[in-house]
């Protein structure tokens, strides 16, 4: 009887001491998952700096991305071809936020244009023509940025632009080949290297918006994607 009665004990403590060790298990695994969980939640997500768009085909004006960290500084077109006669690619920046329609929007006070051009103004000879890269700033006058801009009409190129935002503002083009300049090594990116570096607008008013946007003319101009930064090259 004696012998029975220890048994039982024996085998009571026993059995206490494993469900007593499975809860404490699963409570520390449910602990574990849980520290884990939070650790996850509490690291900070740092904000991208760069977000790109991808050029979809046709007339109408395309809004391009924004990063998560701020405002884009510095603009890079990539794929950039206008190799036949009065093809165009143009770039805004100041546009009102959902601007549409398939015309150019016209350079008013605070808007920016820059226009990839291949051909001449109306009534300057016959075409083609060498291609051309006029900006625009607060109005409608036309500042040649170069006529060099040759690589762009045989094979797709690259052209980056960066924008203090002084008022009005310093923009500030370079083109992947020319002058030694490398879009994609912002090393390379210098007054020096630059087609165009121009804060002397005939207006002093600060852009009035930084809404990027980008179109193809009606008669062609083609465009891959537009990769975007917060971070200017100036900084």
């Amino acid at each position: 009887m004696k012998k029975s009665l220890i048994l039982t004990i024996f085998s009571s403590f026993l059995l206490f001491g494993l469900i007593s060790g499975c809860t404490d298990e699963k409570k520390e695994d449910k602990s574990v998952t849980t520290l884990l969980g939070l650790s996850l939640f509490a690291i900070p997500q740092t904000p991208t700096t760069t977000c790109e768009t991808t050029f979809t085909e046709g007339a109408t004006i395309q809004s391009l991305c924004t990063p998560e960290a701020g405002s884009g500084k510095h603009f890079r077109l990539e794929g950039v071809q206008t190799s036949a006669s009065h093809e165009t690619v143009y770039f805004y920046l100041g546009l009102p936020a959902g601007t549409t329609g398939t015309a150019a929007p016209a350079v008013t006070t605070g808007v920016f244009r820059l226009t990839l051009y291949h051909g001449c103004p109306a009534g300057c000879g016959p075409a083609p023509l060498p291609p051309q890269s006029y900006t625009n700033y607060g109005d409608a006058t036309n500042v040649n940025t170069t006529t060099a801009l040759a690589n762009y009409t045989t094979s797709p190129s690259t052209v980056c632009i960066d924008i203090n935002q002084t008022t009005p503002p310093q923009v500030m083009i370079w083109s992947t080949g020319i002058n030694g300049a490398d879009c994609l090594d912002s090393s390379t990116l210098t007054a020096g290297t630059s087609i165009l570096n121009k804060s002397d607008w005939g207006n002093a008013n600060a852009l009035t918006t930084l809404n990027a946007f980008v179109k193809a003319g009606a008669v062609g101009g083609k465009l891959t994607k537009v990769v975007i930064s917060s971070n200017s090259v100036f900084e």
